[in-house]
């Protein structure tokens, strides 16, 4: 069995790169060492590396081709958001706000309680009574 391992030369041994080419979905395909003025293609990224941009900076690990593994944060992004699995329910942690948007709608949930809707349409298919407590309950 035959394994190509690559070894970066002592002069590429940087593990951060900027990022030189992107497909359409923000995904990885080339990377350029700075220091050097290489640039090399990569055979991919881990799932968990975020949309990336021109230039931004990336750390590799190579094993028969250089894979991005993580973008490293510019100094004006915020540490990323907490996710957790609780035994199948999906947790988002927000101190300030949660918000899931799209182009024609958003849920925002305030961390004083707050809710908030945006969109075209509201739709609430149940099975059962649907519930609005509070005061006063306006429907136009």
């Amino acid at each position: 069995m035959k394994t190509n391992v690559v070894q970066f030369p002592p002069s590429l041994s940087n593990i951060v790169w900027r990022v030189s080419a992107i497909d359409k979905l923000g995904k990885v395909l080339r990377v350029k060492c700075d220091e050097s003025n290489v640039e090399m293609k990569v055979k991919g990224q881990l799932d968990s590396v975020t949309r990336v941009s021109i230039d931004d900076e990336v750390l590799l690990h190579s094993v028969a081709m250089p894979i991005v593994i993580g973008r490293l944060a510019a100094p004006q992004d915020f540490p990323a958001a907490s996710v957790t699995n609780n035994n199948g329910t999906v947790v988002l942690n927000g101190e300030q706000k949660v918000c899931v948007k799209t182009k024609n709608g958003s849920i925002a949930i305030n961390g004083n309680g707050e809710i908030q809707l945006e969109g075209k349409l509201l739709n609430a298919d149940i099975e059962q009574d649907l519930s609005l407590q509070g005061w006063p309950i306006r429907l136009n």
